[in-house]
């Protein structure tokens, strides 16, 4: 069977699934200069016992919109979806990023507003088997999208939307890009989302220091330690140090740098990466005690693999796109957690083995972070 069939036409009869999602709305009139964001993440593990096969799935989404004039909102959605495929005989990835504009117009501001929205995308997979590192295969695709949908208030910051949307897609086969595919489908969806006002009583009034925390002339320190799967080594941890300056209101942007140690290499030690990284942030607060950001961020550094023969050094440079959130634990001090998708170019250097240039990783970070502020 093809591999391209056994990812489109997966029947399982068990299924793991688990979600990361954090959506977040801005301001609940929908006036002109209003912005909304909405992120999510998803995990899912399924299993054929009957060849030993399992498929392991993770995905990230995010979009953002802003209101040129009321009701009406313009913007753009990313998402980006890791697949791994293996059994007893091979082992396969996919991994495929998409993004496209988006327009939504609210029907009504009312207390339940239904809204139109209408989209574009195109999509771009790539398809790797670790055990031949050279074959690599690349397709790509292109969709439309219309829905309709609308928000239901269960208190006045927290509001549970549903939306039915149809969508249209073209894509390239993955194997021969020659042949090409087209799809259409109904999608009905449920996302709960929060509220957020610049009125001091949307606040409540629990532990924490709220807003005061991410003014302008304001720092952040911290560390964390960090947890992932790469493309090709799925068990790697690290430990890192950052810290940062508040430029503006809620705008964090700063530097940090990493340690990280690669799972055993097959032919010996495991490797070990240094990294310096600047990133780019924009909190959100959901209450005195709780604050989200979306972060960004790009990473240079040089990874070292210990093996029976010699020692092999690679260059790379990392970019991140990640959703966090900052549990207060006092009026200066917080647990982050921080959900991560990293993509990474390498490039060798001296004798290292040419053929290894780009890996994908997926990790969740848990540190601690201290605010400074006047």
């Amino acid at each position: 069977m093809r591999l391209a069939l056994l990812f489109q036409s997966w029947r399982l009869p068990v299924l793991v699934g688990a979600a990361f999602l954090f959506p977040v709305l801005l301001s609940a009139q929908f006036k002109a200069g209003d912005w909304l964001a909405h992120a999510n993440g998803l995990y899912r593990y399924s299993r054929l016992d009957d060849s030993e096969q399992r498929l392991y799935e993770y995905a990230l989404e995010g979009t953002f919109h802003f209101f040129p004039a009321p009701r009406l909102a313009m913007g753009a959605a990313l998402t980006t979806t890791y697949l791994s495929l293996d059994n007893d005989f091979f082992q396969a990835h996919d991994l495929s990023f998409s993004v496209g504009p988006q327009l939504r117009y609210y029907l009504t501001n009312k207390k339940a507003p239904l809204f139109l929205q209408a989209g574009y995308s195109w999509r771009q997979t790539e398809r790797a088997r670790p055990a031949n590192s050279e074959e690599k295969q690349t397709a790509k695709g292109s969709g439309a999208s219309a829905g309709l949908g609308a928000n239901f208030p269960l208190k006045p910051s927290v509001s549970l939307e549903g939306m039915l949307v149809y969508r249209y897609q073209k894509q390239e086969d993955v194997q021969n890009p020659s042949e090409t595919a087209f799809r259409r489908g109904l999608q009905a969806g449920a996302t709960l989302r929060i509220f957020l006002s610049e009125q001091e009583e949307a606040h409540p009034s629990w532990w924490g220091p709220g807003e005061e925390a991410v003014q302008a002339s304001g720092w952040i320190l911290g560390g964390n330690f960090e947890g992932g799967l790469n493309f090709e080594n799925p068990n790697t941890f690290s430990l890192s140090l950052l810290g940062g300056s508040f430029l503006a209101r809620r705008f964090a942007l700063g530097l940090g740098l990493e340690l990280e140690r690669g799972a055993n290499d097959q032919f010996g030690d495991p490797g070990l990466n240094s990294a310096i990284e600047s990133f780019l942030r924009y909190y959100l607060p959901l209450s005195n005690s709780m604050m989200a950001f979306p972060t960004v961020g790009f990473q240079g550094g040089r990874s070292e693999v210990f093996d029976s023969f010699n020692l092999e050094a690679f260059r790379f440079r990392t970019w991140r796109l990640g959703m966090g959130l900052d549990l207060f634990l006092s009026e200066s001090s917080a647990l982050e957690l921080i959900l991560n998708l990293s993509g990474r170019n390498i490039s060798p250097t001296g004798n290292a083995i040419p053929d290894r240039n780009f890996d994908v990783a997926f990790s969740l970070s848990v540190g601690l972070i201290t605010f400074w502020y006047k």
